[in-house]
């Protein structure tokens, strides 16, 4: 997709993902003919994301949540940098191992997590220890490198679960007797990977994909690690036409991935299908792998 409008004033940051930094500002959305709508602004508090499914527990197996309450899982999507994984909201699912039974809702995600490869699971000595299933499940047919992503996904799902997203815990793979076990070929013990190495560097996390929205203002939620902290949006109908486009700012851009949030007023937009892109901000003018961007389909009835 083609690179959305740079920023033009400050922008409002929300929160997401492990080990994020909240921050405040305010936004502008501008509506394809020209015209500029203002978004309304808001404050978040210094609480770090992933909406979580439950509190640690020093030896034993999370709590279940409320069916309602969001839980955070990830998984694999292709990036201009390459296989990465990114954060979506899911309810009616709990469980340190949910990601391996929960499908991705947006299309543009995959779960290399094999369904029934994980067994129990409990919060034990800080560290998260997950029973591997089947001794078939310590090997794997997978490419190494998508081992490695599925692996990623265990890990910072479960950590999400756990509420321990700003200080991830390793996660130790055993076998039924309770020994090391290698989980898809790799190595009993994984800690979670550096964020900008082994998370989509720009993701919408709100609303989810296939949203049903009404003519209002809506307030779009994700994280990014983007250049100048610049996070530009557009919104394009069924044909692709560009029918609003603006732009917001995270608190910070470098170490990690800083939450943003943009506040859109849809009151232009008629009845129909509707696509939310994202993108980092493209500071080599074409010359490097290009923006990172996320999409989110949403309809107005």
């Amino acid at each position: 997709m083609t690179n959305p409008l740079r920023r033009t004033v400050p922008a409002a940051a929300a929160l997401l993902g492990l080990a994020l930094v909240a921050g405040c500002g305010s936004n502008d959305a501008t509506a394809g003919d020209g015209a500029t709508t203002p978004a309304t602004t808001a404050t978040s508090p210094t609480t770090p994301v992933a909406a979580s499914s439950a509190t640690s527990s020093a030896a034993t197996a999370t709590s279940e949540p409320a069916a309602d309450t969001p839980t955070v899982l990830y998984y694999a999507v292709k990036t201009s940098l390459g296989d990465r994984i990114t954060a979506e909201q899911h309810t009616g699912v709990s469980g340190l191992t949910a990601v391996q039974s929960t499908a991705p809702v947006d299309p543009d995600y995959r779960n290399l997590v094999p369904t029934g490869s994980l067994g129990t699971s409990k919060v034990d000595g800080g560290q998260i220890t997950i029973t591997v299933a089947k001794p078939s499940f310590a090997t794997s047919t997978l490419a190494p490198a998508q081992a490695k992503l599925a692996v990623q996904q265990v890990v910072y799902s479960a950590n999400a679960a756990n509420g321990t997203a700003t200080k991830p815990l390793p996660v130790h793979f055993v076998s039924a007797t309770g020994k090391d076990s290698t989980y898809l070929g790799q190595p009993s013990l994984a800690k979670a990977g550096p964020q900008l190495q082994t998370l989509a560097l720009m993701s919408v996390l709100s609303p989810g994909d296939g949203a049903k929205l009404s003519a209002t203002s809506t307030t779009f939620t994700g994280a990014g690690s983007s250049f100048e902290a610049t996070v530009g949006w557009k919104i394009t109908d069924s044909s692709g036409k560009n029918v609003l486009h603006g732009s917001t700012m995270t608190k910070g851009w470098m170490d990690h991935l800083w939450p943003w949030k943009a506040t859109v007023a849809l009151s232009k937009l008629s009845a129909g299908d509707y696509t939310f892109t994202a993108s980092t901000d493209d500071a080599s003018g074409g010359e490097g792998p290009g923006p990172i961007t996320d999409t989110k389909t949403f309809t107005i009835s």
